[in-house]
């Protein structure tokens, strides 16, 4: 069995989209537990599904989850944002996602409930090694970016120690 950070490491493929989007849950259910911060990041444990994620809030309330989804197979991203950056409600989208200069497309699927007031945005998985280390090792992405380039800035700081204390959590959970 992968851990976290392995198998965000070893994997291959671009950002996809697939039916494990159903997979995807948000903290704030029973099965989460805050379990730990590594810098501006919360690591939650899920029981449950014996796997862990990360969550941050940046100072424009823009909220960034990365986990891997239950079969543990892939991993997902989660970018919710107060501003209004014209994505549609439900659904999928095509999107784009800027992350150390490089720029990944892939669908999203766009949630529509369960949003605090206001927000907008939805979750992707991904398995591509160079996502994944430039989400680890970068300062800002780029997300919802539209052909003009200007989307919602996430601020990633701190993105390696969490992630590798996410994979710690996982590689933990999936003993017992």
């Amino acid at each position: 069995m992968m851990n976290f950070r392995t198998f965000l490491l070893t994997s291959a493929v671009t950002l996809i989209s697939t039916t494990a989007f159903a997979e995807v849950l948000s903290p704030g259910t029973d099965t989460f537990a805050e379990v730990g911060k590594e810098g501006p990041w919360t690591i939650y444990a899920d029981g449950n599904r014996r796997s862990c994620l990360i969550e941050g809030t940046d100072g424009a309330g823009t909220v960034v989850q990365m986990g891997l989804i239950s079969d543990k197979t892939l991993g997902y991203v989660g970018v919710f944002t107060p501003t209004d950056a014209g994505l549609g409600k439900g659904g999928d989208q095509t999107i784009t996602i800027e992350v150390n200069g490089h720029a990944y497309s892939g669908t999203a699927t766009m949630r529509e409930h369960g949003l605090a007031d206001g927000y907008q945005g939805g979750y992707f998985l991904a398995n591509n090694p160079q996502f994944i280390e430039d989400m680890m090792a970068g300062q800002k992405m780029i997300a919802f970016s539209d052909k003009s380039g200007k989307g919602v800035e996430v601020d990633l700081t701190g993105s390696r120690a969490a992630i590798e204390a996410a994979s710690s959590c996982t590689a933990q959970l999936s003993a017992q």
